[in-house]
């Protein structure tokens, strides 16, 4: 398993919300006591999976720009962000830091459109 393995499953993990958690659990249709239980060890195990794997790169992902703002979801907090872009023609990188860790933005841009084309973590 490299780290953009962890990575990506850590974002999949990361993608269930308590409630689709809890239905899930639901659907197995055992006793109240039992169901509870079941779901405290299933977000224990989501929670630590996020945490072990989104810490060892900058957990930001879903890139794309909005009123020509670059903007991204912060995968730990659940929270967008945007921020300013040189929005002048041609091909652009922005370097974000988190912790130890530093990702770049590749985007390009001209008189009609702005657009993500890569990422490196």
């Amino acid at each position: 398993m490299t780290a953009r393995d962890r990575y990506w499953g850590a974002k999949r993990v990361a993608a269930f919300s308590e409630q689709e958690v809890r239905g899930a659990v639901a659907l197995g249709h055992y006793a109240p006591a039992t169901e509870q239980r079941l779901f405290e060890i299933l977000w224990h195990r989501r929670e630590r999976i996020v945490r072990a794997f989104l810490d060892e790169s900058v957990p930001l992902d879903y890139f794309r720009f909005e009123a020509g703002r670059l903007c991204f979801d912060d995968l730990r907090t659940d929270r967008t962000t945007c921020i300013a872009a040189d929005r002048s023609t041609g091909y652009h990188v922005v370097d974000l830091s988190a912790k130890r860790h530093t990702l770049r933005v590749h985007y390009v841009a001209n008189a009609e459109r702005i657009r993500v084309i890569g990422i490196e973590r």
